[in-house]
């Protein structure tokens, strides 16, 4: 008579166990569908979450010779923080430095681009070295890129455009190079159109040459620059940062007064979120997967429900399997694998559902101009070895938990009552331990369901709030070359520039309003320390958490906000005057419903430079609540 022999491994499987599992599946049609799609969602969110971590915190550069390009970083030392105004350093930088077989410099900036038919639309572009396109190391599919005698001042005005902004704004015309159009205030010749893809130094779409001297500059001054270089073949990043720091010194003895605590820093082109800053930042941004994690729990729970179910009714066949000597082991380690099966199977079709909506993503992120180059749809190995291990735990919940339930038999019992064996197998205090799990974990989801969606309508609730449909928004900026003029005569041409696009704004057919602020009152407002000056309350009751917001004249009357006491903003407020005007609800929630009027408060946060301060504000009036408020 042959011995049965047990096998030893964990959970003792086979092939003809995948077979069975296949099997299974095709039996059972209706919880093979709504279990695979259920785990396959779960399994596609954390895919997504993950991707999208490790493609911002293990950036991979789409270009040639990708670990030798860095960026270089002027560190403040004193303030914690970049120093962005290094265009005077980078051209010491370049003239000093033998780590590097490249170096160079981008100037990002927003501005109107004139087409031939008149379409007047802002755009994305830079202005950069030359250098730029010999470290993408990717030829124009028309013309040409830059070269450095476009960065000569006497050459003719260059500019090369990006393939998304050829499709869009001149419809692929093939005949593109050569015709000009006005950028700005100036007017340039295109003389190359780039590949799909290309970008730089970020998401930018369209590039002018870098002319400025930043020799002639003064030390710390001129405009906000992101330098780049490509490491020479024989120097690694330890030797650039070592040479780096010596040409710092120098400059730190030459121009003490500005360079003092300035350290020259070499590190990777594409950076890691949070890069320079604590680590807890990263660490946050990965343990969010633990969220994603409970999630494939949650459902999973719900499908080993449905799976002990099926599972209770196939007693009879573990009953008769247990007498013929199989072990619970072995039972369990096929019903394990008949998990894995369903679990690969939702896997796969997580994969693709992540798959699929990265794509529409990426593309509507690299659409609206704001999705680095090196950002694309792929998914990584990384991923595929996430997507795994969510499949074991998956199967783990599916299939074990069950398993070791439904194998808790007497034998002898259940064979001499074979009817009992049949009927399947009743919930127990086991099962109903992992149910009552199942619902704390569906509670414990819902206060984050219902944040995600109070957080999804709170922009749509402002802007029905306001009737934002009736808006539109214009911006004005200052452009790069009139850093160079004193602070003076620069905000004498910010104000005629303003001046100028009201009257254009108010020239436009239907306009009915125009007016100006530092930020749209449907965004997220930075809540500021507030101190009220009671002189009749003890001060620490005048401390307060409030929003502010900078506005033009005729603000409130465009957002048709009612003034409920008090008056409105004259000119002279305007002119740098120290009033300001407060809603109802900040005369409930900082005032205590006291009367506002004649009321001195000021900003205690120390980290705002833009209002913190010793200056008092007095209110001079209050307006209703806007819309969302109400």
């Amino acid at each position: 008579m042959p011995h049965l022999v047990e096998s030893r491994r964990p959970l003792a499987v086979s092939a003809l166990d995948f077979k069975v599992g296949l099997r299974i599946l095709a039996r059972f049609p209706g919880l093979t569908v709504v279990a695979t799609l259920a785990i396959a969602v779960a399994i596609a969110l954390g895919a997504i979450y993950f991707e999208a971590v490790n493609k911002w915190q293990n950036p991979r550069l789409p270009i040639p010779d990708a670990e030798r390009a860095v960026s270089l970083v002027a560190w403040d030392a004193s303030a914690s923080r970049p120093n962005p105004r290094t265009l005077f350093d980078f051209a010491t930088w370049r003239a000093q430095a033998r780590s590097f077989d490249l170096m160079g410099a981008a100037i990002p900036f927003q501005r109107n681009l004139r087409t031939a038919d008149g379409n007047v639309e802002p755009v994305n572009g830079a202005e950069v070295s030359a250098s730029a396109f010999a470290l993408m190391g990717t030829p124009a599919v028309l013309g040409r890129g830059l070269t450095t005698r476009d960065e000569d001042p006497g050459e003719p005005p260059a500019v090369v455009v990006g393939y998304r902004l050829w499709q869009s704004r001149f419809g692929g015309d093939a005949n593109v190079v050569g015709s000009s159009v006005v950028l700005g205030s100036a007017t340039a010749t295109i003389v190359g159109v780039m590949p799909e893809g290309f970008a730089f130094p970020e998401a930018q779409q369209l590039w002018t040459p870098l002319r400025t001297d930043g020799a002639a500059l003064a030390p710390g001054g001129g405009p906000v620059v992101k330098v780049f270089g490509r490491l020479a073949p024989q120097a690694s990043l330890a030797d650039a940062q070592a040479e780096m720091e010596v040409i710092g010194t120098r400059l730190a003895s030459s121009y003490p007064d500005t360079h003092r605590h300035i350290r020259p820093m070499v590190m990777g082109y594409a950076r890691p979120i949070g890069a320079g800053q604590m680590l807890v930042i990263r660490n946050v941004m990965y343990a969010v997967n633990i969220v994603f994690l409970l999630l494939l729990a949650v459902v999973c729970t719900n499908v080993a429900t449905l799976v002990f179910a099926r599972t209770a009714t196939r007693g009879w066949e573990i009953t008769v399997r247990t007498a013929l000597g199989a072990s619970r082991r072995r039972i369990v380690g096929q019903l394990f694998v008949e998990a894995i099966v369903l679990a690969g199977l939702a896997a796969v079709v997580g994969l693709l559902l992540a798959k699929v909506a990265l794509r529409l993503g990426v593309a509507q992120f690299a659409a609206s101009g704001s999705l680095p180059f090196w950002i694309d749809d792929s998914l990584s190995l990384r991923t595929m070895a996430y997507a795994i291990l969510l499949t074991f735990v998956g199967a783990s919940i599916v299939g074990v938990l069950p398993a070791l339930r439904v194998t808790r038999i007497n034998v002898q019992d259940a064979m001499r009552n074979e009817a009992a064996a049949r009927s399947g197998l009743k919930f127990g205090g086991f099962w109903t331990a992992v149910i009552v799990v199942q619902v704390a974990i569906t509670v414990a989801f819902l206060p984050l369901a219902a944040g995600g969606a109070y957080q999804s309508n709170r922009f749509s609730q402002r802007a029905q709030g306001i009737g934002a449909e009736r808006f539109v928004i214009a911006t004005v900026g200052k452009d790069r070359e009139n850093y160079v003029l004193d602070s003076a005569s620069s905000a004498s041409r910010g104000r005629q520039a303003v001046s100028a696009l009201e009257q254009r704004l108010r020239a436009e057919p239907g306009v009915e309003a125009v007016t100006f602020a530092d930020r749209l009152p449907v965004e997220d407002q930075f809540k500021y320390t507030i101190e009220v000056d009671f002189a009749t309350v003890p001060p620490t009751s005048g401390i307060r958490r409030s929003t502010m917001v900078k506005v033009g004249p005729g603000y409130f009357d465009a957002f048709q906000t009612r003034l409920v006491a008090g008056r409105a903003f004259g000119l002279l407020d305007h002119e740098g005057g120290q009033a300001m005007i407060v809603n109802e609800s900040f005369t409930r929630h900082v005032l205590g419903s006291r009367n506002a009027i004649g009321q001195r408060v000021r900003i205690v946060n120390g980290e705002v430079d833009a209002y913190a301060g010793d200056q008092w504000y007095e209110i001079v009036g209050v307006v209703a609540d806007f819309g969302w408020q109400l």
